[in-house]
């Protein structure tokens, strides 16, 4: 419970001076964050790229396999591979 009673007195600009601190320390947490931000907004619809109906973010080709065919499931503002 400590640690919520800090978060509660830090000011918004410290938090996210915090967050951004720790997205550099631990890139791997872009993808929390993400999460949180479709969950607010809604999960991206197609982008419609020619032949690749499975992409989100616009910036998927279609690869050989299923397996290889994964998209970072963003709008293309956030597609990971521009972050």
């Amino acid at each position: 419970m400590r640690v919520y009673r800090l978060l509660q007195e830090m000011s918004l600009e410290d938090h996210r001076r915090l967050a951004a601190g720790m997205l550099e320390r631990q890139p791997g947490l872009i993808f929390d964050l993400l999460l949180e931000h479709q969950q607010r907004h809604g999960a991206p619809t197609s982008a419609e790229v020619p032949g690749v109906p499975w992409c989100t973010c616009g910036k998927c080709r279609d690869m050989p396999t299923n397996r290889e065919r994964k998209c970072c499931g963003q709008d293309p503002v956030h597609c990971v591979s521009i972050l």
